[in-house]
């Protein structure tokens, strides 16, 4: 918490994610029904470079859940030997795109 303040971070972590999806749900709506094409030039180029500010902030986020993986010693806790095998694992990577060559095979162990 923070001093002061009477914050549950489990909810407010859940709504965030909550409106994040609800967000990407509605543009991926909205641009199903073709919204692009009625922007001019400049709107489009506009919208181009707000998606890609947006982008370049989720790695912040993925940085932020996987230190906290760490810090918690996930992979112990998961039996797997390193992070990269509990990120291939429940999210379901393949490694180098391909299916590893059975136990301990492929890369990131």
């Amino acid at each position: 918490m923070i001093p002061g303040g009477d914050i549950d971070y489990s909810t407010t972590v859940d709504n965030a994610l909550a409106q994040y999806t609800t967000g990407l749900n509605q543009l991926v709506k909205v641009l199903a029904h073709d919204a692009l094409s009625s922007l001019d030039d400049a709107k489009l180029i506009s919208v181009m470079q707000h998606l890609e500010q947006q982008r370049n902030r989720i790695p912040l986020i993925d940085h932020a859940v996987i230190a906290e993986a760490q810090a918690r010693n996930l992979p112990e806790a998961l039996t797997q030997p390193s992070m990269i095998r509990v990120l291939m694992s429940v999210l379901r990577l393949i490694a180098g795109g391909v299916v590893p060559a059975g136990p301990g095979g492929g890369r990131g162990g």
